[in-house]
């Protein structure tokens, strides 16, 4: 099964869209690129970096996969007097077609998807967690001193203080 949202935007163009299990084709005027999610593991779209295709406009908003179950956002073109459906749309539910045989040659237009699998996405959220406890500290560090005596300290301690203030300037990494 896959989940796709078709988030709606007027254009004067279209965006046709065919599924063949976890691969998606999708064809703006006469060019058409394949995204094929079928081998990408529990993560998601690598937002930072963007998707090499052939299209003049990325169809392709948002892809995770989360336990198993690819989440699709594709842009869909709209008019402006589109029905009411079309412009405030749900999440609808794709079945992959049982017994479906995976094609095993390189398909000539094949999009490349900067993806992150779902242990960096914790890799990068357990050091942004620990980053904000070392700056937490760092800040604790550079309170207790200002509100000791600063002039009894050590010449190691006003050191210490002083590349904690700097770090926190951005002086120092």
């Amino acid at each position: 099964m896959i989940k796709v949202y078709f988030s709606p935007q007027v254009s004067e163009r279209q965006i046709e869209y065919s599924f063949y299990g976890e691969a998606v084709t999708a064809k703006i005027g006469d060019t058409e690129d394949i995204f094929d999610f079928s081998t990408l593991p529990d993560g998601e779209l690598d937002r930072g970096r963007e998707i090499e295709s052939t299209l003049p406009v990325n169809p392709i908003i948002s892809a995770r996969r989360i336990d198993g179950i690819l989440h699709l956002e594709l842009l869909n073109w709209i008019e402006p007097d589109a029905p009411y459906g079309s412009r405030y749309p749900e999440w609808c539910e794709l079945p992959l077609p049982e017994g479906i045989e995976k094609d095993t040659s390189k398909p000539e237009q094949a999009a490349t998807i900067p993806w992150r699998t779902k242990a960096e996405i914790d890799a990068e959220r357990e050091a942004a967690i620990a980053a904000e406890q070392e700056r937490a500290e760092r800040r604790a560090r550079i309170k207790a001193a200002l509100n000791n005596n600063l002039l009894e300290s050590s010449e190691a301690d006003l050191r210490g203080v002083l590349r904690d203030m700097a770090t926190e300037l951005g002086l120092l990494d």
